[in-house]
């Protein structure tokens, strides 16, 4: 033990005076200390991307993570795309208020008649509706351009529904499709007529 106490003694003499030697500042480098700030170098953006990527977003690498990995690969906790997709604030789905704001799509693949028997070629569709006086209709658009206006009655829906928004068409008779437009607040149906030339 006292040869404990006289190791520890002298170890502390050694670094209290070392300490003190370096308190003499005569070693600095004055020049830096004058200039520091005169001639900065900034890092680019290039080079900033290059070291977040480095670090950021880094998956595990071991063993039992793999394994780990490998026996939950359903759970979204290690599928780094859902992560990417859904972490972000800025990422996060659509409330579900905001949705109507979407137009859904509709394909109609062979001319066709609308209810005024006008023919209207095949095309893909955006579908809006429009409400006057307790009468609908279903609004075909492409771009900003409507291109036919659907006569339409309250429908209600099967279970078959592929979203909350939706437009999609249904075979009625060989030249006779049903069109159905969904929203939250309103299922509504009208009818076309192929062109069978």
């Amino acid at each position: 033990m006292k040869h404990f106490f006289i190791v520890f003694f002298f170890i502390l003499t050694i670094s209290v005076q070392y300490c003190f030697a370096a308190d003499d500042m005569t070693d600095l480098d004055y020049e830096f200390i004058d200039n520091a700030f005169s001639n900065p170098n900034p890092t680019t953006n290039k080079q900033f991307e290059e070291v977040m990527k480095r670090y950021e977003n880094k998956e595990p690498n071991g063993i039992f993570y793999k394994i780990k990995k490998f026996f939950n690969r359903d759970n979204p906790e290690y599928d780094k795309n859902f992560k990417k997709m859904y972490e972000a604030p800025n990422n996060q789905p659509l409330r579900i208020k905001d949705a109507p704001e979407n137009k859904p799509y509709v394909t109609i693949g062979a001319n066709f008649y609308d209810s005024k028997d006008n023919m209207i070629q095949a095309g893909h569709y955006q579908a809006d509706y429009k409400e006057e006086n307790g009468s609908y209709t279903i609004t075909l658009l492409q771009g900003t351009t409507r291109i036919v206006d659907i006569k339409a009655i309250p429908y209600e829906d099967d279970w078959e529904a592929p979203a909350v928004i939706y437009c999609r068409t249904e075979k009625v008779q060989d030249d006779l499709i049903r069109i159905i437009y969904s929203n939250l607040d309103l299922t509504i149906q009208g009818y076309i007529r192929l062109n069978k030339e």
